[in-house]
């Protein structure tokens, strides 16, 4: 009786710690088991020492608190790291696209290099916070949806178009197709990345039972 009452009470301090991996959850699985053994094999000690270690859900709380900062750090490296290898890839996208030879030896960017860097860089940082925040019309892999995708090339394309109608400017509609899609590329592109990193994460940072 006493066993099963101790081998509930580690199970209950394990599940209200909130720990993050599986990995620290066994290992303060093996600590309460470790500390509990070291009070006396005879079921007179193993009851005396569940008595002294108190409230199992004030302990669990305690540890609770105690590892909040790690499930958070993980949370914002993880975000960062998808952030960082997103934009990179945009960075990369768009250079290559944007070559130009400004001689027969002499490679240089076109002159929309830089507009074209920082809309795509923005487009990454709005596709991160829709993911955060699971606005799913934005998340959706668009490369499986050509309804889907051809609409957000025509939406790109037609807001170019309108923008520099604004700014009393022209843009032909075949370069606005032409640019933004390469702007649905960075899409697909960072929207992959992301549930790449969450499922590394769901691998590392497995689910409480």
């Amino acid at each position: 009786m006493d066993e099963q009452r101790l081998n509930e009470l580690i199970d209950r301090v394990v599940r209200d710690a909130k720990l993050a991996t599986a990995r620290e959850r066994d290992e303060l699985r093996r600590e309460l088991e470790s500390h509990f053994a070291e009070a006396g094999e005879s079921p007179d000690a193993l009851r005396a020492a569940i008595e002294r270690f108190g409230s199992p859900a004030l302990v669990g709380d305690a540890l609770e608190r105690a590892h909040r900062y790690n499930r958070v750090l993980a949370h914002v490296v993880r975000v960062l790291a998808a952030s960082f290898a997103a934009t990179l890839c945009a960075l990369v996208i768009q250079i290559v696209m944007n070559l130009r030879f400004e001689s027969r030896t002499t490679l240089g960017l076109a002159p929309s290099f830089v507009p074209s860097a920082a809309f795509s860089t923005m487009l990454v940082v709005a596709l991160v916070a829709a993911w955060e925040l699971d606005i799913d019309s934005l998340c959706a892999r668009l490369e499986r949806h050509p309804v889907r995708l051809l609409g957000t090339l025509a939406t790109l394309a037609s807001s170019m178009v309108l923008f520099h109608a604004a700014q009393n400017g022209w843009v032909h509609p075949a370069k606005a197709l032409a640019e933004s899609s390469i702007d649905v590329v960075i899409w697909t592109c960072t929207i992959a990345i992301l549930a790449r990193a969450d499922r590394v994460c769901a691998r590392v940072f497995t689910p409480i039972e």
